[in-house]
C-alpha cells in the first residue's frame, strides 16, 4: 500500500510516496523522530505561520473529499483563492466548488495535540490526547517548501511506526 499526495506549486505537479520519504530521512542525520509525539526537526516557515489555511473540498454529487492547503492574507481571501483555483483544476464552475472547515494555522495549532506544533496542521482526528487520524492525500496549493518537507517527514514517521509495529507483531 503506497500513500500519495499531490504537490501543486509553480506549475509543477508530482507525487511523493512513503518510500521516497523514508529514503529522504535515511540521509538526514539531524532528524529526531518520536513516534508517539511526532517530534521532528523541520520547522514551518514564517509564511506558513502567518498565511497558511486548510480547507476541505468536496466535489458535487460525490463522497470524495480532499484536504487543501493554501496561503492567503485572511479567511475571505483563502476562501476566494481556494474556490477559484479548485474550479480551474477540476474544470468546474466556481458555484459548484463546495468548501468547509476553513481553518488558519493558528486555529489548527490551537486544536491539535502533537508535541510538534507544526505537525498539528495535518491532524484530523483525536482520541483524548492522541492523534487518531492524519490528513490523507492532501492537495498543496502552495510552493512553500517547509510545508511540503514537513508533510514528507510526517509520512516517513508514520511509515516507520507502522513498519516497526508490524515487525513487533510478527516477532511475537
Amino acid at each position: 500500500m503506497r500513500a500519495r499526495c499531490a504537490f501543486v506549486g509553480l506549475g509543477i505537479h508530482s507525487s511523493f510516496c512513503f518510500d521516497q520519504a523514508c529514503q529522504w530521512l535515511e540521509y538526514r542525520q539531524d532528524v529526531q523522530v518520536k513516534s508517539a509525539g511526532v517530534l521532528m526537526s523541520i520547522q514551518l516557515s514564517n509564511r506558513c505561520r502567518t498565511s497558511l489555511y486548510r480547507v476541505i473540498f468536496g466535489k458535487p454529487k460525490s463522497s470524495d473529499e480532499s484536504v487543501v492547503f493554501l496561503m492567503a492574507g485572511g479567511r475571505e481571501a483563502a476562501n476566494r483563492r481556494a474556490i477559484r483555483t479548485l474550479a480551474v483544476l477540476f474544470d468546474m464552475p466556481e458555484a459548484d466548488v463546495y468548501l468547509y472547515n476553513l481553518a488558519s494555522f493558528a486555529d489548527l495549532v490551537g486544536s491539535g495535540v502533537s508535541d510538534d506544533e507544526d505537525v498539528r496542521v495535518f491532524e484530523t482526528g483525536w482520541k483524548g490526547a492522541e492523534v487518531s487520524a492524519w490528513v490523507e492525500h492532501p492537495l498543496f496549493l502552495t510552493d512553500d517548501t517547509s510545508l511540503l518537507w514537513k508533510w514528507t517527514e510526517l509520512c516517513a514517521d508514520i511509515a516507520k511506526t507502522k513498519a516497526l509495529d508490524a515487525i513487533k507483531r510478527a516477532n511475537r
